[in-house]
């Protein structure tokens, strides 16, 4: 967020429903760009992300002007990583840069493209902010009308609001305020534009926007027949020892703050200050041969790009713990809890810190289960049950004590999304560090139910040479 002189949030209050204008007009921000915006960083001010890109917004004279391309269609537009300028339409000085995350359920997430971190989110109050994650508050469903989009919430379907509707879209007022109480009218019409200017700043701040397809990084016959049979493949010393200093530094940096945590849209406890969004993260996959090696399993340009990582902390249990266990019944797969049995299509695993013994907070998997367990998939999938994704809860079969995976900092592991996997008890002396990223194929809102039936119908890179 970008701060005054004063190093207060410049806040104004929406008279009808009271919600803050963190959505500053476009004209506005250009005043307040040219500040360091101060965020706790690790390293010194000066060659700070947070300067960085501040310093390249305000270089390229940020304004309505230089931001909007031409006008295009919203059906067209509105894709999964791309980048648009959204202006209201009616109160033009509402203009706001986002990137387009389209989730498995269909709905749309929008990340704060100006500064690379936060999604647009709209709470139960109806106050809307840059401050979400993917969860359901900011979730929004498209209504395509005559040219313009209307994005009505997800998580707030159903309620009432404090004007007593049951309206929750994103909109605006004459005053220059974003609310999340608007109805599906004129004050929830937004129209789209091209944007010629945060994918020059992204590029020029993160490189995100022109990562390298490393010829020489390759898996082997063996490898790949691996992934096949067991789900799976450990690749060791993808990620450079610079990539992984950095990523724990940054980790280490926010352990040291007083409020070091912060509960999420679903209601977990994660690392404060959006890290897992921050160039130090997203460098281990896009800044290494981890991203080109994932292209081999599910394709050649057959990738869409996550906006951020799962920082994944495993502290040390107590010496007085118990000794430990791998019960056969305590494993999990991704999205059931949601309602998205196919959230994406491969697990990438980066470790950190070394894990070489057994309990030592590792990665667990239980091998040959994305193919054993197909028809319990489909069952759960068909009867709607979250239970897959519990991983403590019983009923579900017991598949054994299952693998725990030994790896050194900078080994990747890559695995179907069907295969049950958990996360190992560490009876180490050491935090365990370990970033996960979700990726999807292209297509795969498209591929996801087929893919119920055909587990290899996204990994297109197994058919190639």
């Amino acid at each position: 967020q970008l701060l005054d002189d004063d190093s207060s949030p410049r806040q104004e209050h929406c008279r009808s429903c009271g919600s803050l204008s963190h959505f500053l007009p476009l004209a506005n921000t250009q005043q307040h760009t040219s500040n360091t915006i101060e965020v706790p960083g690790p390293q010194p001010k000066e060659t700070s992300f947070e300067h960085r890109l501040a310093a390249a917004i305000s270089n390229m004279a940020a304004n309505a002007e230089a931001a909007q391309g031409a006008r295009v269609a919203p059906e067209a537009a509105l894709k999964d990583g791309a980048s648009v300028v959204l202006q209201h339409a009616l109160f033009s000085t509402l203009c706001h840069r986002i990137t387009v995350e389209v989730q498995d359920n269909g709905s749309m997430c929008f990340l704060n493209t100006q500064t690379g971190r936060g999604h647009v989110r709209i709470l139960g109050t109806g106050e809307v902010d840059f401050k979400g994650g993917c969860g359901r508050w900011a979730q929004f469903v498209p209504h395509f009308r005559d040219g313009a989009v209307l994005l009505q919430s997800v998580g707030n379907m159903g309620k009432q609001n404090v004007a007593g509707s049951n309206d929750w879209f994103l909109g605006g007022n004459a005053s220059g305020i974003v609310c999340g109480t608007c109805g599906p009218d004129a004050s929830g019409c937004w129209h789209v534009y091209e944007d010629v200017g945060p994918k020059a700043i992204l590029r020029s701040v993160t490189g995100l926007d022109s990562v390298p397809f490393v010829e020489d990084a390759r898996l082997t016959p063996e490898q790949k027949a691996h992934f096949v049979q067991h789900g799976f493949v450990h690749v060791p010393g993808v990620v450079p020892a610079e990539a992984v200093a950095n990523a724990r530094r940054v980790i280490n940096h926010q352990l040291g703050q007083p409020n070091p945590w912060e509960t999420n849209d679903d209601g977990k406890q994660v690392l404060a200050g959006k890290w897992q969004q921050s160039p130090e993260i997203l460098a281990l996959l896009y800044h290494s041969p981890a991203y080109t090696l994932a292209q081999r399993l599910v394709g050649r340009g057959k990738l869409s790009r996550p906006h951020q990582g799962q920082i994944a902390l495993r502290a040390p249990m107590l010496p007085s713990a118990a000794a430990p266990t791998l019960p056969g019944t305590q494993w999990h797969m991704d999205g059931f809890g949601k309602g998205k049995h196919s959230p994406f299509t491969l697990l990438l695993g980066i470790t950190l810190s070394d894990c070489l013994q057994d309990f030592s907070g590792n990665f667990v998997v239980f091998p040959g289960t994305h193919s054993s367990l197909r028809e319990a998939v489909q069952q759960q999938v068909a009867s709607g049950s979250p239970l897959f994704s519990q991983e403590g809860s019983g009923g579900k079969p017991d598949l054994g004590r299952g693998v725990q995976v030994h790896a050194r900092a900078g080994d990747i592991v890559m695995a179907h999304q069907k295969l049950a996997h958990r996360g190992g008890p560490n009876h180490s002396s050491d935090i365990r560090y370990q970033v996960y990223f979700r990726l999807a194929h292209i297509n795969h809102a498209e591929l996801a139910v087929p893919a119920l039936q055909d587990i290899w119908i996204e990994y297109e890179g197994l058919r190639e040479d």
